[in-house]
């Protein structure tokens, strides 16, 4: 993962907006050891804290500018290949071999439309100086976290809560009627709504437009179930296919690949296609057990999937202690951003 930062805010000066921005990055620095930087706009800043995994070169660094415009991005475009050689066709030239490049000539290409041709995960937000306009967008189900504040034409943006506090406008006033669904259906988020008053998530599947002092939110992408025709013969075919499809995409990387593995039928069936279908020849995963009474301890499943794959697979398990779980809880729940819902992030985290 990346973090994103940004703002575009008219009554703040110019010393005090390069203070925020670098609070904003310093904030998440979790999020992107590998570089931080930031970028004037008109108005205010873009940052970025980069985690390496397409294109390791420097000049994959963000904020990055190209095509007359400034991107700072999270996430990955898994077909971001096929994207670059179709505006390769149409003469763009590229400098890098990351995702983000691609982004960004897409947008001058084809404008907003261009997230309707991306599959991945993704937050970012793109300005263009000549008119002035920040473009913003969260990917189809809201992997990749997108927060922000509007308040009086002040737009504020970030990939966590916390960043955000770092903002003028920030208050912690709770929003009561989600706190109301926080308790009752352990929503921390609902719709455009947080545990806080002031700040909204960009919902899945929308774009965001900021310009002169005002936002137009658009949604862009929802299932249509209307085109699930296949009889009942070919549905179980045609899963196996976009599986497998979707696996291809999803282990692009410059860096290596792992996977969790607890031995549940998700984690086991993407193990499994990886190495069966030859996707990759190798893969490295992470369990996690717990021992005493009553814990859970799933390791057979684990075991009953690895021994059909040795030595493609390189076993790492981790048995954390309760005091493991103890001295992490609160760095956990500061990272998490909300109160935890339940022990899954927990061991994930360790």
């Amino acid at each position: 993962m990346c973090g994103i930062h940004g703002f575009i805010d008219r009554f703040i000066s110019d010393a005090a907006a390069e203070a925020c921005i670098c609070r904003m990055i310093e904030s998440t620095h979790h999020r992107g050891p590998d570089f931080q930087a930031h970028e004037k706009i008109n108005h205010g800043y873009l940052g970025h804290n980069r985690l390496s995994i397409i294109d390791l070169n420097s000049a994959a660094n963000q904020p990055m500018s190209g095509f007359g415009l400034t991107i700072v991005f999270n996430g990955e475009i898994y077909n971001y290949k096929e994207i670059r050689e179709e505006l390769k066709y149409s003469g763009y030239n590229f400098k890098t071999e990351s995702d983000t490049e691609v982004i960004l000539a897409a947008y001058r290409e084809w404008g907003e439309l261009c997230v309707q041709r991306f599959t991945g995960m993704w937050a970012f937000a793109i300005y263009d100086p000549l008119s002035e306009k920040l473009f913003c967008s969260r990917d189809r189900f809201g992997i990749k976290p997108f927060y922000y504040i509007y308040e009086n034409g002040r737009f504020y943006f970030a990939s966590e809560v916390k960043s955000l506090k770092n903002s003028p406008l920030f208050t912690n006033e709770p929003d009561n009627r989600q706190i109301q669904l926080f308790v009752q259906l352990s929503y921390t988020e609902y719709y455009e709504n947080t545990l806080y008053k002031i700040v909204r998530q960009l919902e899945p599947a929308t774009n965001l437009t900021y310009c002169d002092g005002k936002i137009v939110l658009k949604k862009y992408w929802t299932v249509n179930y209307s085109k699930i025709n296949l009889p009942d013969s070919q549905i179980v075919d045609k899963f196996k296919e976009l599986f497998s499809d979707a696996l291809r995409l999803h282990v692009r990387s410059d860096v290596p690949v792992g996977a969790t593995l607890s031995g549940g039928l998700d984690s086991s069936s993407i193990v499994s296609a990886v190495l069966s279908q030859s996707i990759l020849s190798y893969l490295q995963t992470f369990s996690v057990y717990y021992e005493g009474k009553d814990a859970v301890d799933e390791r057979p499943f684990v075991h009953e999937v690895l021994s059909g794959f040795e030595p493609k697979i390189k076993a790492t398990f981790i048995s954390p202690e309760i005091f493991d779980v103890r001295d992490q809880l609160a760095k956990i729940t500061y990272h998490n951003d909300f109160p935890l819902l339940g022990s899954s992030l927990i061991s994930q985290f360790l």
